[in-house]
């Protein structure tokens, strides 16, 4: 094994041979006393066993690592960040509830149930088949899967064509849907009792209703933000209009689609559990109206604490499919040169 400076093995430095190489130093060399591991070197020899990036590098580290001593140690410390960044997100939920714990124990009993009856009793009801809260949790997810698919449809759709092709109608129409983003749409559940009935039809438009419009309001954002040089130059080299859609423009607009759905999601789950506490017999807000009503205190927390959890973790999934979609973006942030 061989490096820079002082490592012996056989060879010539600098026309120097033998146990007397060039400055007292022996062995294989290289100009600059840079050695081959175990091979025979010359004066400015460039490359060989034991070059810049093989065994025995010009740092002097050994074995098969890089110029830079990256190996598996840095692997290692990694995996070791993610650990420790992981451990870090966990602390603010675990003093969440010591905190939930300790003031259950203060305040009167049948008040606040504690988590450490809260949480058995939501995963014993979910198991449950008598409970049903598997069976109401999967037609609640129906009723946003199909609400918000329409959604994305819908807002997608509209964006573009209104941040691309129909500028007029985008100054006579965004107005308007700016007042619907606007609108509570807790408000809006009796106007659509009325024409939607209580229902599938009526949870699935009120879903419908609360996710469009982040999702229609970023894509058309983004679509008319579209740098001009990106098209001209992609016309330039002869893009047809659906080329250059699916290789410029789409491309450009998705971190913004990503970033629409997001918030959607978020809606949707308090939504569909508001629309389904009025005028419903299944699903996750008819399931803790009944639990209310049984007075259950461990199930009317659960509920809420289940809830809260599929909607973090329903987020969760759409962040993972973002970065898994977009690697290209993560890979211009990393080598920006702000994030060195």
């Amino acid at each position: 094994m061989s490096g820079a400076n002082g490592i012996s093995g056989t060879g010539r430095a600098s026309g120097i041979s033998g146990a007397g190489g060039a400055n007292g130093i022996s062995g294989a060399g290289r100009a600059n006393g840079i050695s081959g591991a175990g091979g025979s070197g010359r004066a400015g020899h460039a490359n060989g066993a034991g070059g810049a990036n093989g065994i025995g590098n010009a740092n002097g580290i050994s074995g098969s690592g890089h110029a830079g001593g990256i190996s598996g140690a840095g692997r290692a410390g990694g995996a070791l960040g993610k650990l420790k960044k992981t451990a870090i997100g966990l602390i603010p939920i675990l003093a969440f509830f010591l905190i939930w714990q300790i003031a259950a124990g203060r305040v009167p009993k049948g008040v606040l149930a504690p988590p450490t009856k809260v949480i058995p009793a939501t995963l014993g009801a979910f198991l449950d088949p008598k409970e049903q809260m598997l069976l109401h949790t999967l037609i609640s997810l129906r009723r946003i899967g199909l609400g918000l698919l329409l959604a994305v449809v819908a807002g997608v759709l509209a964006g573009f064509l209104l941040g691309t092709r129909f500028k007029n109608l985008e100054r006579l129409f965004l107005p308007f849907f700016k007042v619907c983003e606007k609108i509570n749409p807790f408000a809006v559940i009796p106007v659509f009792m009325i024409f939607f009935g209580i229902g599938d039809k009526e949870k699935v438009a009120l879903v419908f209703w609360a996710c469009v419009w982040p999702i229609l309001t970023t894509t058309q954002e983004a679509a008319k933000s579209v740098d001009p040089a990106l098209v001209r130059a992609a016309r330039a080299m002869g893009a047809s209009p659906a080329r250059l859609f699916r290789t410029v423009i789409f491309p450009y607009v998705l971190p913004n689609i990503f970033t629409g759905v997001k918030l959607a999601v978020r809606v949707a789950f308090f939504m569909i559990v508001a629309a389904e506490t009025i005028g419903s017999s299944a699903g996750l807000g008819w399931y803790y109206t009944r639990k209310q009503a049984m007075y259950k205190l461990p199930l009317i927390y659960g509920s809420i604490l289940f809830i809260t959890a599929m909607a973090i973790a329903l987020n969760y999934a759409f962040s993972k499919m973002e970065r898994k979609m977009l690697v290209w973006k993560q890979a211009v942030f990393s080598e920006s040169p702000g994030a060195a």
